[in-house]
């Protein structure tokens, strides 16, 4: 078999099961135990992604129960999610939750036990492939030290999941390493399988994959030059034809089982705008310093020099540590000079090849003679495993507290913890007394101490699911990927507003406009801030952050929402790039989609929250060609019997918000789709607002609505 050199089976059968079992239980104690301590010192408020990946999971698992088959069916769909990620993390999780609860720990356990503790195992048995003897000391070694690396621990501790996409690469290495001829005909279809697995658990992991073919090519090219030395002939590159080959193979079936069981994520990837991350994007200097800090100087010298001496001294197997090594500069070199975004997250990207290298270390310095020197060094690697586990995550703040060397060892993830933490609380309770009934409100902040996350999962965590009542309007808060038009239109929905002074950003100052647009509004006293009066409360939170609370007192006229939007174009000198010519004027809350297709546009608005609404405004900001235009496009409803009498107006505004020309389209009902082409004079206009009305019933029954092909022609 295969697999039997994983954990080699000595002699005595028996009293190697009982030392793997033991072994094994030990492992599994520290993984319990690790979670355990580091979330139960923990007094946090959660936001984006510490908090989305478990609510995620708490929703996948109260689905699961509801509808099985359906939870699978969304499950799949959420893969072709523009957001962070999808659900499939979710599905080993949901007995833990359904069984233990939907507590923080219960959660952080469950991804441990899931997909950390396997990954420490085939880590583990990597290592078998890379030493040729004592294997069973090189995969619990390895095992352990993959515990006792931090940044293996704190995406985890911290909620990320990517841990699993991780487990998938290392699950694809040990099955290539198994042969590296790939002679068994069952590694490539595996081995594409885990590799795609791995992009689609998680979607940066897509870098780690494509790292791994880059090796893979670059190890062939090894064997290739390596048997060159000796004598070149036409059977090297056959060899070498076949292996390149193979790795062709891989790939096809990478992308073949993404295209099973991943399609929405297969054709997001083709379409998606990828430009919504520039935002997030550092220089090469700041990711270089970043990730080769996070594990400490010293482990990433120790790794490297571990592969180096192994290789010379022979003590490991030479084309094991080269892929690994391939494997580590590929992985490096293309998230800090092509990513180049930062994350503790993607320090997973690196963890099994600095992992092995130190196991490397281990191995060529136990071939030592000098027994004492021996003794020393290996007692020196292990203190300093186990000093930068403790320094990694002690709730010891390492990072303010330095010392000599202190870049020598492992980024301080130390138990999260908020000093104002009763303050937020008081904060929450209040906006509960006063904002009970699902009022908006806009929250004026985007760091790691005030954004709207913070407050929505503060709520759920203090009273629970099904008993939060607070409206925090998702709000625009990174320049390249949100729009600034959402900025105004969740301006007009606000009933309350929480303005955090100092202004409060997470990025860099020139990537969150539409944080600073919202901030300047208030704080400068555009026309839009005296639709609201100041009141008296004060909240005042860690680093000096007091929070003001604004409450709307009158609604917002249509003039003083051009006037705003045109303060707002003012404002930065990239709105222009991020805008999608349209605007929902409303004080509730419309779902809308927009789609830039040839010669125009579709819009399709949802209604049927709102029975009661007879009329919806949309500006349009794009170009209003030439004195006489036609405006045309396809009106589908969704139900012809509900919807009567269904009205399009178009308004003419000019610079100085007044009315200078109007036209009419009247829709009976008698299909379901109907034409229209509606002339209109655009001189002197600057702005095009659309009316959809009725006066028969309600809008609600219209729903969905789409005016597809919506073009403004000359």
């Amino acid at each position: 078999m295969a697999f039997r050199y994983i954990i080699p089976i000595g002699n005595s059968p028996r009293n190697f099961f009982i030392v793997n079992l033991g072994l094994f239980l030990l492992a599994l104690f520290i993984t319990l135990l690790v979670p355990l301590l580091w979330v139960s010192s923990e007094r946090f408020f959660y936001y984006w992604d510490l908090a989305m990946y478990q609510n995620r999971a708490i929703d996948t698992a109260a689905l699961f129960v509801e509808n099985p088959l359906g939870t699978l069916y969304q499950v799949y769909l959420s893969t072709g999610s523009d957001l962070s990620g999808n659900n499939i993390f979710a599905i080993p999780l949901i007995p833990f939750i359904l069984f233990f609860g939907e507590s923080r720990l219960v959660y952080i356990i469950s991804i441990s036990l899931v997909y950390l503790l396997p990954f420490a195992l085939v880590v583990g048995g990597i290592a078998t492939k890379l030493v040729e003897h004592k294997r069973f000391l090189a995969f619990w070694i390895t095992t352990f030290l993959t515990l006792l690396t931090s940044m293996v621990w704190a995406p985890t501790l911290l909620g990320w999941p990517d841990v699993g996409a991780a487990l998938f690469i290392a699950i694809s290495v040990l099955v290539y390493l198994l042969d590296v001829n790939l002679s068994f005909r069952w590694q490539i279809p595996v081995i594409g399988f885990f590799i795609a697995l791995a992009a689609l658990f998680r979607r940066p992991f897509s870098y780690a994959c494509l790292a791994f073919f880059v090796s893979l090519i670059f190890l062939s090219l090894f064997f290739f030059i390596r048997d060159a030395r000796y004598s070149f002939n036409r059977a090297l590159l056959s060899n070498l034809y076949r292996r390149l080959v193979k790795v062709t193979l891989v790939g096809l079936s990478s992308i073949l089982f993404l295209t099973i069981v991943g399609f929405p994520f297969l054709y997001n990837s083709i379409v998606r705008d990828y430009s919504v991350h520039e935002s997030f994007m550092r220089p090469i200097s700041e990711n270089f310093i970043f990730y080769v800090s996070q594990y400490g100087w010293l482990s990433l010298i120790l790794a490297i020099l571990g592969f180096t001496l192994g290789i010379l001294t022979r003590n490991v197997i030479s084309h094991v540590a080269v892929f690994l090594l391939l494997l580590l500069g590929t992985s490096f070199g293309l998230w800090i000079f092509v990513v180049r975004i930062i994350g503790v997250q993607y320090n997973l990207f690196f963890a099994l090849s600095i992992i092995l290298g130190i196991t490397a270390l281990v191995w060529t310095i136990s071939r030592v003679p000098y027994r004492m020197l021996r003794g020393v060094m290996l007692s020196m690697i292990l203190l300093y495993a186990v000093f930068n586990f403790i320094v990694g995550l002690a709730p010891i703040n390492f990072s303010e507290n330095k010392f000599v060397g202190r870049a020598m060892f492992a980024a301080n993830y130390p138990p999260l913890m908020r000093s104002d933490y009763d303050e937020v609380v008081g904060l929450i309770n209040y906006l509960r007394s006063v904002a009970s009934d699902g009022e908006p409100i806009y929250v004026v902040g985007s760091s790691v101490n005030v954004n709207p996350e913070i407050l929505k999962n503060a709520e759920l965590l203090l009273f629970g699911r099904g008993n939060t009542v607070l409206n925090i309007l998702r709000v625009p808060q990174v320049d390249s990927r949100d729009f600034y038009q959402g900025v105004l239109e969740n301006m007009l929905k606000a009933r309350y507003v929480l303005l955090a002074k100092p202004l409060q950003y997470h990025l860099v100052p020139e990537e969150q406009d539409v944080v600073k647009v919202a901030f300047t509004a208030f704080e400068e006293e555009w026309e839009i801030s005296k639709d609201f009066i100041l009141l008296p409360e004060r909240f005042f939170l860690v680093d000096d952050i007091t929070v003001y609370v604004y409450k709307r007192i009158q609604s917002t006229s249509l003039a003083t929402a051009l006037r705003t939007l045109k303060s707002m174009v003012q404002f930065s000198d990239t709105y222009s790039a991020r805008q999608t010519d349209w605007i929902v004027f409303s004080e509730l809350s419309i779902p809308y989609t927009v789609r830039k297709i040839k010669d125009g546009y579709s819009l399709r608005v949802y209604l049927s929250a709102h029975p009661q609404l007879h009329d919806v405004l949309f500006l349009y900001t794009g170009t209003l060609p030439g004195k006489q235009v036609v405006v045309s496009g396809r009106l589908e409803v969704g139900d012809t019997i509900e919807c009567k009498d269904l009205a399009l107006g178009f308004l003419l505004i000019d610079e100085e918000y007044k009315v200078v020309d109007t036209a009419e389209f009247v829709y009976k009902g008698n299909s379901t789709a109907f034409d229209f082409k509606v002339p209109i004079n655009t001189k002197d206009a600057t702005y095009l607002l659309v009316r959809i009305s009725t006066t028969q019933n309600t809008l609600s029954g219209c729903s969905p609505l789409e005016i597809d092909g919506f073009a403004v022609l000359p």
